[in-house]
């Protein structure tokens, strides 16, 4: 039985098995057409649109974490202002996430971002410095609300993005 989303020229062209032994069994050039991450994968195994926008989108709010507590703690920039920059990154993922799908959810992927900014990336500036909180009093308490608060924050901010690039996009 061949594997889903291959077609005996791709298997030829990537060199794993011969066109005799094409997935026949699922034994051994099987297991090496799965491992291989050359032309053999179909687009179908690749990532949709929706999902390269949301890795992007907390890769870029990550980098912007990093720079962002950097900056403020070597050059005494002040780390607040770069809020403006996690608000483009939410509005961006929103807005490209509702244009790349139909289906796509723009809130749901702009919550992710914001979860991974204030959890990885809280964690960054608390690392380089300004994202440590004023006390040490009540932690838990203060991750819990800023998670959640930073998910809710993004998510209606990718909403709105949304529902703009739907209606305008």
């Amino acid at each position: 039985m061949p594997l889903p989303g291959l077609r005996r020229r791709e298997v030829r062209e990537a060199g794993v098995a011969g066109a005799g032994d094409v997935m026949q069994d699922g034994g051994a050039p099987a297991v090496r057409l799965r491992r291989f991450a050359g032309a053999a994968l179909a687009p179908s195994q690749s990532m949709s649109p929706a999902n390269t926008i949301l890795f992007g989108g907390i890769a870029g709010i990550l980098a912007l974490d990093t720079l962002s507590a950097a900056a403020a703690r070597w050059l005494k920039f002040p780390y607040k202002w770069s809020m403006v920059g996690s608000v483009a990154i939410y509005v961006a993922v929103g807005w490209f996430t509702a244009l790349s799908s139909p289906t796509a959810q723009p809130a749901m992927a702009a919550a992710w971002v914001g979860v991974a900014e204030s959890t990885l990336g809280w964690g960054i500036s608390w690392a380089l410095g300004p994202g440590k909180p004023a006390t040490m009093k009540n932690l838990k308490s203060q991750i819990f609300v800023g998670i959640l608060g930073g998910a809710a924050i993004a998510a209606a901010v990718g909403w709105c993005a949304g529902f703009a690039a739907r209606r305008w996009g």
